[in-house]
């Protein structure tokens, strides 16, 4: 997540760019990227709007792309006062020389979005080379009437009691999402009152905007009575009507509107697509009317959502725990292209669940919730090492109900891991209903976009366990196997209070055919499984148990060989075996060999530069054993 100041605000910014300069006219030259500007609308939307629909396709396409919450939206500052059309021209054109952006822009309006854009060329028609609007009009006396009279009916309404309740009934959860964010906009700020206001730009200056310019509307949406209105002002307008669609065109129908922007950059822009076929849209009918495509069976594209396809790089590292797993993320994560992922898949994944199809808002549902076994251990105080949530956070104080994306994977990604968790709760919703194993990858992936990384490197303790699950669903993936002496591996999970639950779970699977921390409301057991059950274990209990260092034996034998034989029936085709001993006896062969595998650019630098954190470590299970990594003093082991 990125802040950049501009016209005295801390403004959120997310930047895209494309792999490598395209050609950027018919003459074949190879240009600087153009950048396009992505403006949302008012009130209800934030720049989520457009990531989750055009961003990646204007990447594939060639576009450095910039999107940014506006004022008083987002994560964007939020004055009290300031919200006519001139403060948001003021805010883009402070935005684009912050960003040291010089040459003319490519400017791609949402609803209100368009109308900034417009106004802005308007003032400025020397920096626009064109623009593109989706339900939306140049800033007119006609359409500020209607904008006044919307936002004047929101701020009547939805401060009543029961209107987000209604509004959920009638439209969804998404819709009452975002008018819970009107309802603070509108509580907070003066734009009702400022926005109506607003002084407009002189009909000539309007007219005089000689760009190309697209405008895209919905049949069924009432800002399409204006068209007649852009076509006179604008005859140069090329006007796109997509018959049986509302306002919500572009959130509703990304294809198809990625279909008609690409169509128009190519023919009315002479901009060019370097990799058109990413982006995996269709060519138009030759017609002003638009079809809705058929439904894809890609991840990245179900349900119409765009998505730029797999990140360049991904790989897993699969270990049964306790064997430096923790360590090697430590140091990946110091590598700046690079995103480690720690602790993700284990805290989501059910073996069983892969082809479960979820609504992205389902999906966010098990993201955003708690994690059974680890509400067990804040319970009983003993929370394991690795979480590392704020003692500030906004769950310091209920850690028993931390999100669990929020204990280890968002914290070692920001430094802020609630605003990070904001971030995604915008964003997640909006993926389409797919398998679970697609939203686990469009997650991943998202996090490397955000965070401007090249590759995504997941690992999670234990992951030998669900070994079979990862190998089946990412057979693309590179896969780092780490192991350790057994003994060793196995006095240390006696001593780690999540390795500890998870031998009680897989004993109790074992014995009886039931996991304690998987069970149905009012299910019965047998008791003798009854002490262990989430709301009367004890972390006396769980130490007892764990004096027994054999069942831990037993623990990473299974785990053993449940990756190992996925790893026989996979076999992936990329695939690394690396062992703790090697690497505390020869770290920096063994990182040189990793940083090569994870096709690090300087993987060389990389083995030199973190090679200090690892420690060896006497042999045998004594205390000694124990202490498996230590951390490069000074680092946080953040990446945001």
């Amino acid at each position: 997540m990125s802040m950049v100041r501009a016209n005295g605000l801390s403004v959120h910014v997310e930047q895209l760019s494309p792999p490598e300069p395209v050609a950027g006219t018919t003459s074949g030259r190879h240009d600087p990227a153009p950048t396009a500007v992505l403006i949302h609308g008012m009130a209800t939307d934030t720049l989520a709007s457009w990531y989750l629909t055009l961003a990646h396709p204007l990447v594939a396409a060639g576009f450095r792309v910039v999107m940014y919450d506006l004022r008083g939206h987002g994560h964007t500052d939020r004055p009290p006062e300031g919200y006519t059309l001139d403060d948001f021209i003021d805010d883009l054109a402070a935005l684009l020389a912050a960003l040291d952006v010089t040459g003319p822009v490519h400017l791609f309006g949402n609803s209100f979005g368009g109308t900034i854009a417009f106004g802005y060329a308007a003032r400025h028609p020397e920096r626009v080379a064109a623009i593109a609007a989706v339900e939306s009009s140049p800033p007119t006396a006609l359409w500020f009437e209607r904008v006044a009279q919307q936002l004047d009916n929101a701020a009547t309404y939805l401060p009543r009691a029961h209107a987000l309740a209604e509004i959920e009934a009638e439209r969804g959860e998404r819709a009452s999402r975002r008018a819970r964010m009107a309802r603070e906009v509108l509580a907070a700020t003066s734009l009702v009152r400022d926005l109506p206001a607003s002084r407009l730009p002189a009909e000539e200056r309007i007219v005089a905007v000689g760009c190309p310019v697209l405008w895209v509307y919905g049949g069924d949406s009432a800002v399409v009575e204006l068209a007649p209105e852009v076509r006179r002002l604008l005859p140069q307008a090329r006007i796109v009507t997509v018959p049986g669609q509302r306002h919500s065109i572009l959130v509703d129908q990304p294809g198809v509107v990625g279909d008609i922007v690409l169509s128009w950059l190519r023919q009315d822009c002479d901009v060019h697509p370097g990799r058109a076929d990413a982006t995996g849209l269709s060519g138009r009918d030759g017609r002003d009317t638009w079809s809705t495509p058929a439904a894809s069976t890609d991840p990245h594209r179900s349900g119409g959502l765009l998505m730029d396809p797999a990140t360049s790089g991904q790989a897993i590292i699969i270990s049964t725990g306790r064997c430096g797993s923790t360590l090697l993320s430590d140091l990946i994560a110091e590598q700046i292209d690079t995103l480690s992922v720690q602790e993700f898949f284990m805290a989501v994944v059910a073996p069983t669940d892969a082809e479960d199809v979820l609504s992205g808002a389902a999906y966010w549902s098990r993201l955003s919730s708690p994690r059974p076994e680890l509400a067990t251990l804040f319970r009983i105080g003993l929370a394991p090492v690795e979480v590392c949530y704020p003692e500030d956070g906004r769950w310091a104080r209920n850690l028993a109900e931390l999100p669990r994306i929020l204990a280890t994977t968002l914290p070692k990604i920001s430094s802020d891991p609630d605003h990070l968790y904001d971030t995604l709760a915008e964003l997640v919703p909006g993926f389409p209903a797919q398998p679970v194993a697609w939203h686990h990858q469009m997650f991943l992936d998202l996090l490397t976009s955000l965070t401007a990384r090249r590759r995504w490197v997941e690992r999670s303790g234990g992951s030998s366990h669900v070994a079979p699950y990862l190998l089946k669903n990412y057979p693309t993936a590179k896969i780092v196997y780490l192991t350790r002496d057994w003994a060793d591996t196995a006095h240390s999970m006696s001593r780690h209070p999540s390795f500890q639950l998870l031998q009680l779970s897989m004993e109790s699977l074992g014995r009886y055919g039931l996991d304690p921390f998987q069970l149905a409301a009012g299910q019965p057991v047998p008791e003798e499984l009854a002490p262990y059950l989430p709301g009367r274990l004890t972390a006396q209990t769980l130490r007892e148990r764990a004096r027994d260092v054999e069942r831990y034996l037993g623990l990473c034998a299974f785990l053993a060989s449940e990756a190992e034989q996925a790893i026989a029936d996979a076999r992936p085709q990329e695939l690394l075996t690396m062992t703790y001993e090697d690497l505390v006896d020869d770290p920096l062969t063994q990182l040189g060999r990793l940083g090569r595998f994870l096709d690090f650019d300087d993987w060389e630098k990389w083995a030199q530069r973190v090679v200090g954190a690892v420690e060896a470590r006497p042999r045998g299970h004594g205390p000694a054993a124990l202490a498996d990594r230590r951390v490069v003093p000074g680092r946080a082991g953040r990446q945001m």
